[in-house]
């Protein structure tokens, strides 16, 4: 490129966010195809069962991490630390296998609420 060429281009770009947008979102396609209705809905399909739960203070991180190792069955949130209150995220069809696991884990747990 000729250094005339790159003064243009910068020309043309000057006081222009660096952060890149998508094609669709300029030219309006999002709103057309409902592309972002159809991705919030599968946001709120995806986490739809949230369990509140409680175990003892110094287990939340096992917890966490012996979820973690069943891969796509949930996600641990601490709540509360210090009352050991945990938020566990999962889907409605993982919920039961979940909860077969929890329930077989070696960790006191008791389930406070579930919401779906």
């Amino acid at each position: 490129m000729t250094e005339n060429h790159l003064t243009e281009r910068n020309r043309k770009t000057e006081g222009k966010s660096a952060v890149r947008h998508e094609p669709w979102a300029e030219s309006g396609l999002q709103a057309e195809f409902g592309l972002q209705a159809e991705s919030e809905a599968y946001a709120l399909r995806a986490a739809d069962k949230l369990v509140k739960a409680q175990v003892p203070r110094q287990d939340i991180q096992i917890l966490a991490k012996l979820v973690e190792g069943l891969g796509h069955l949930g996600v641990v949130t601490t709540v509360d630390k210090a009352a050991g209150e945990v938020l566990i995220q999962t889907t409605e069809d993982c919920w039961p296998d979940l909860r077969r696991a929890l329930e077989h884990m070696p960790v006191e747990l008791r389930f406070l609420t579930e919401e779906t």
